[in-house]
């Protein structure tokens, strides 16, 4: 019966640890093309976001410069009102100043009942207009400035998921070079060098899988 030496072990000792190794690698290079893809996915959602953001506030703005445009006619159109007002009493024409104060939009007319309850002629203290008067309201105006703001918000998140769209972007960068180092390793002369390839990117498929999972999640 023959004697069985240590060195008889190493053959079946290095095959079962290249198969070990090959084994691990193959791990690695699974969790990467699998984390790949979601950041890949992420990336897109992300740039779907954003667009619908960026469209989101132009129209908006555009609604915003509308509303504005609306609000100086509405100015225009009081003070053509009111100046045919205050030339219409100082002639002593008072069926036509109450035609013209009867012609004042809603908003106009609560803004002119405040100030002449405040008897400008006889306070100079009194604000010089009713346009002056915290009373005095314009919808479009205000509508405009709510617009304009919501087109702002949106431009803020349209900003914040292109940022959120790159990141991913970066990260399946990263998880490229881990599939690069898996993939080559094995290929690589010396035990050494395989060595080191593997357990870069193992390390680096670990703590970009840590990073990952920190980022935001939207979902289509």
């Amino acid at each position: 019966m023959g004697h069985v030496t240590h060195a008889d072990h190493f053959p079946a000792l290095h095959e079962e640890r290249i198969a070990s190794s090959d084994i691990a690698g193959v791990v690695v290079m699974s969790l990467a093309a699998v984390a790949t893809a979601w950041c890949a996915y992420q990336s897109s959602v992300w740039g779907g976001l954003q667009a619908r953001h960026y469209a989101a506030a132009s129209k908006l703005r555009q609604e915003a410069v509308q509303q504005h445009l609306e609000g100086n006619q509405m100015l225009a159109l009081d003070s053509s009102l009111f100046t045919s007002y205050v030339a219409a009493r100082a002639d002593n024409k008072d069926a036509l100043a109450n035609y013209m104060q009867q012609r004042f939009r809603p908003e106009m007319k609560v803004a002119m009942d405040a100030w002449l309850a405040k008897q400008p002629l006889e306070h100079v203290d009194a604000p010089k207009t009713p346009f002056l008067m915290p009373e005095y309201q314009n919808k479009a105006w205000v509508a405009g400035r709510e617009a304009e703001a919501l087109a702002n918000n949106e431009m803020v998140e349209g900003v914040h998921s292109n940022h959120h769209s790159e990141t991913y972007v970066l990260a399946t960068v990263l998880f490229a070079v881990v599939l690069f180092f898996a993939g080559v390793g094995p290929k690589l002369p010396r035990p050494a060098a395989r060595r080191l390839a593997f357990w870069f990117s193992a390390g680096l498929l670990v703590l970009t899988l840590l990073w990952m999972v920190t980022l935001p999640i939207a979902w289509s």
